[in-house]
């Protein structure tokens, strides 16, 4: 996963539920964003639905030209996407 400037503690919504937020930014542009929804299962977390925005990565994705792109989990494989 891509490292971020700032990555918060996720916000807990409930015992097996939490938001995960990181991003950067470069004179106050951000640059690369991550909103992930996950769940606890197995004793691990695991992704829901990430929304994410990196225009450098490789197979990354820029809000301002694609829109809001999201990625969703089940099982912990990929299923489908939204650009």
């Amino acid at each position: 996963m891509t490292e971020y400037d700032v990555t918060p503690p996720p916000d807990r919504l409930s015992d097996h539920v939490q938001i995960r937020t990181a991003f950067c930014t470069d004179r106050g542009e951000v640059t690369q964003f991550l909103v992930q929804l996950e769940y606890w299962h197995d004793g691990d977390w695991r992704e829901i639905v990430r929304y994410d925005h990196d225009r450098n990565a490789p197979g990354g994705h820029d809000v301002t030209e694609e829109g809001l792109h999201r990625d969703v989990y089940r099982e912990g494989k990929k299923t489908g996407q939204k650009p």
